[in-house]
């Protein structure tokens, strides 16, 4: 009798943690997954490198131009505008910038453009894995920071 019991309960355990893995799968599989989660560390690792010699305003200049330039180069409908794309680059020549040594400021540079370049491979990235979505979300940014480096759109919104 005892032994019956012990396996009753076995049996019971063992029913109920297949029903809780089952239920678990099926949460996992209707739960939205992050569209690039493979991007993410370099993403936490550029914005450490900038952090390190960028004002908070810069890394967000820098931001907007990246993305201006990586969208205008995957998405239809949207073309830089290069006058203000180069005028935007002066924000970064700032006071502090300009008392530095002449091999200083090289060095501040050749930093920028890499960081620059890395920003928008990694926004390039991200809209080669899932262009229409990319398109969707820069259609949402046409008025805000990185929408005045482009050209104003000649067409209906891409869908």
């Amino acid at each position: 009798m005892l032994d019956r019991s012990i396996r009753s309960g076995w049996i019971a355990i063992v029913a109920g943690l297949l029903v809780c893995v089952a239920s678990a799968q099926a949460r996992e599989q209707q739960e939205p997954r992050p569209l690039v989660s493979k991007l993410d560390p370099a993403w936490r690792r550029l914005s450490e490198s900038n952090a390190k010699f960028l004002t908070l305003d810069q890394q967000r200049l820098l931001d907007d131009l990246a993305f201006a330039m990586a969208v205008s180069g995957g998405c239809p409908g949207f073309q830089l505008d290069h006058d203000k794309f180069k005028k935007a680059f002066e924000g970064f020549r700032t006071d502090d910038y300009m008392k530095l040594a002449a091999d200083q400021k090289r060095q501040r540079e050749y930093r920028l453009m890499m960081n620059f370049g890395a920003t928008v491979a990694l926004y390039t990235a991200e809209g080669l894995l899932h262009p229409k979505e990319a398109c969707k979300f820069a259609e949402t940014k046409r008025d805000e920071g990185p929408g005045q480096y482009w050209l104003p759109a000649s067409g209906p919104p891409v869908r």
